[in-house]
């Protein structure tokens, strides 16, 4: 005898299925799932300022996602890690925010810790997009880190011919702090290369260890007995314009240049008149016109209670690419290569591009501190 009632509890069950999925048909299907996104930045010590002006650019741009909807439909959130500088930190930092669930990491904002993260990004198969990094030890490598910033090979040469060509510099007395030596021994290098080929000298060398207990007074009278016409500056913003005050105050009246490192506002909040000539070659034009990026500005400001510097735009322009590269594909494992075959992406100050290998090219322009402004000198 058959059972009516099963074939009608089947038929309910068969005519209830067609249902929803006409209704997920007719509306879409919506995961309700936060997706996690880790920020790691040195967020405190000597380097804060640079951790957290990228942090806080990235943080902009997911507020604005999340907003708009967060990405098809799920909510963004944002975890994040301080890496204190250090590459024993760094490396327990990114592995806590794999462990929470982050599905890519932007960070972290410093050569020295990327270097040590990028094999653990490999092997936990969880991207990272460092915003600032310009190691040359990183490049042409398919892996699982990429950067929104040049390598610095380029830069580095170029500085070097504006400081021998343009400025007349031809010995120069060298400050790197091996603290980030994957950023400044490679600078240095690189630099030295094409300053000699422009008529310079080979760089005298005083490499020391970012610290509260360095004694930049000791540094600054070695550094001014020697016979120079100018100092190269390869530190972050706060012990640059430390050791500049403490040169200044001995009379060493020569230029000075440096690398983007330096250009944070700390370096025109701590170095004063000190400060004024300083010479870099920059990504970022802090008066740049165009409307996205002034709309930018003001939200920046307005959100954070100071000024946007080129950190800030590129944790900003790092956020916003990953965002778009997950609303094409949430795979994290499929992120690298989701944003390499995007190529180009319209960041705050033009258009992006980036290489196979995840590194990108991007146009550099000299710029000096002025009357405690940066002020481009680009013609």
């Amino acid at each position: 005898m058959r059972d009516y009632k099963s074939f009608f509890s089947r038929a309910a069950v068969r005519v209830l299925a067609g249902v929803l999925l006409a209704l997920t048909i007719l509306t879409g299907c919506k995961d309700p799932t936060p997706m996690t996104i880790g920020f790691l930045g040195g967020l405190s010590g000597r380097v804060a300022d640079l951790g957290t002006a990228g942090r806080d650019g990235a943080l902009l741009a997911l507020e604005e996602q999340n907003a708009a909807g967060g990405i098809h439909g799920r909510p963004l959130i944002l975890k994040t890690g301080d890496d204190q500088q250090t590459p024993q930190r760094a490396i327990s930092e990114f592995n806590r925010l794999a462990d929470e669930g982050c599905q890519v990491v932007i960070g972290p904002m410093t050569s020295a810790m990327a270097i040590v993260v990028a094999p653990e990004a490999d092997r936990r198969r969880v991207p990272v997009v460092g915003p600032t990094i310009s190691t040359d030890l990183l490049s042409d490598q398919k892996d699982y880190f990429l950067r929104l910033y040049p390598a610095g090979a380029h830069a580095a040469g170029e500085l070097a011919r504006y400081a021998s060509e343009i400025m007349g510099l031809k010995r120069l007395v060298t400050l790197l702090d091996y603290g980030n030596r994957a950023h400044t021994q490679n600078w240095a290098d690189e630099f030295e290369k094409v300053f000699v080929k422009s008529g310079g000298s080979r760089l005298i060398r005083f490499p020391y260890t970012s610290s509260k207990d360095t004694q930049f007074t000791v540094l600054a009278e070695r550094m001014a007995r020697e016979d120079s016409d100018g100092v190269f500056i390869l530190a972050n913003a706060v012990d640059t314009a430390l050791v500049l005050q403490a040169l200044r105050n001995r009379g060493y009246s020569e230029p000075a240049v440096t690398t983007e490192w330096s250009a944070t506002e700390d370096i025109l909040r701590f170095g004063g008149k000190a400060a004024d000539g300083m010479t870099l070659m920059r990504t970022f034009h802090r008066s740049y016109p165009g409307e996205r990026y002034q709309r930018f500005r003001r939200k920046f400001s307005e959100r954070f209670g100071y000024e946007a510097g080129f950190a800030s735009v590129q944790g900003y322009d790092a956020m916003q690419w990953v965002l778009a590269a997950l609303a094409r594909n949430a795979d994290p494992e499929q992120l690298p290569r989701t944003m390499v075959n995007m190529m180009s992406h319209e960041g705050l100050q033009g258009i992006i591009t980036m290489n196979e290998f995840g590194d990108v090219q991007r146009k550099h322009f000299p710029v000096t501190i002025k009357d405690g402004r940066f002020v481009s000198l680009a013609p």
